[in-house]
């Protein structure tokens, strides 16, 4: 799908000019949408359409977050308070980011991967916007400035700051891993999990919980999720985070649009999809 939208590719060359635009416009864009790309990890957590068993489900996420697969892109879409994305100073076009980062081992080390595998590098062909091992190699962010960086930003541990995910324990999950590079492992429990959850992004929706799956034609993807309200990615495949997390800015600002959209935020706020309890707003 064509589209007007900007997508704004960062590499270790332009990333301090793309967050310095970032922080300039912070301060009226407070709803940031995220989507990260986990090596070889094309599923969400859960895959399907059902909530499942919320422990099965933690301690698959524990589990990619302590062996850990390398997190290789991480899309941002930021919106205000009327669904405006905001503008590129040049082409003055509404844009989204879109950080390659850099194969490491794991967040302990923080060592470069060793050449990847076939699967991966079709993963990355497919999934990570047609991009190569070897271009993340010479180009990629190491993913621990990328952590920096978002700190210095000001959007972690601010109650003004609404985080929009789909099934977003993965994508927590990845950036949780490199915000607190003291701590190793994850919480064994996952009431745990989730206090920490809310330290680190006290204010978030998680579509998935906030609207459900039960359409017909969702698969349980977020892909599936747009269809089923009309919506596409933007921008020509292959699509990478950029695409994922800018569709899924659209499906919440269409969203906070509707007339009954207050008593639904106030009942879905902080869960995540599969993880807390269902039905209930948060399990800290």
């Amino acid at each position: 799908m064509k589209s007007n939208v900007l997508f704004k590719r960062v590499w270790k060359d332009n990333l301090e000019e793309e967050m310095s635009i970032i922080k300039g416009f912070l301060p009226s864009h407070q709803f940031v949408s995220l989507t990260t790309r986990l090596l070889r990890c094309r599923d969400r957590v859960p895959p399907a359409n059902d909530w499942g068993d919320i422990d099965v489900n933690y301690a698959t996420l524990r589990l990619i977050g302590d062996n850990y697969k390398s997190m290789v892109q991480v899309g941002l879409a930021f919106s205000d308070k009327q669904g405006m994305l905001p503008r590129c100073p040049v082409t003055k076009r509404p844009c989204v980011w879109e950080f390659n980062l850099m194969a490491v081992d794991d967040a302990g080390n923080g060592r470069e991967a060793a050449d990847l595998s076939e699967e991966e590098e079709r993963f990355l062909q497919e999934c990570c916007s047609g991009t190569t091992g070897e271009r993340l190699r010479r180009e990629g962010i190491h993913p621990g400035f990328f952590a920096v960086e978002l700190w210095q930003c000001a959007v972690l541990m601010q109650d003004h700051i609404c985080w929009v995910v789909f099934k977003g324990g993965l994508d927590f999950v990845a950036l949780l891993r490199w915000v607190r590079h003291s701590v190793q492992s994850l919480p064994a429990d996952r009431a745990e999990f989730l206090k920490l959850l809310l330290l680190y992004f006290p204010l978030f929706y998680d579509l998935a919980a906030l609207m459900g799956l039960h359409d017909q034609w969702n698969d349980g993807t977020i892909g599936g999720l747009g269809r089923s309200v009309n919506m596409e990615r933007e921008g020509e495949p292959p699509h990478g985070a950029a695409a994922d997390c800018l569709l899924a800015m659209r499906i919440f600002t269409a969203l906070m649009k509707l007339k009954l959209s207050t008593a639904l935020l106030e009942y879905a706020v902080t869960a995540v999809f599969g993880v807390s309890e269902e039905g209930l707003d948060d399990d800290s």
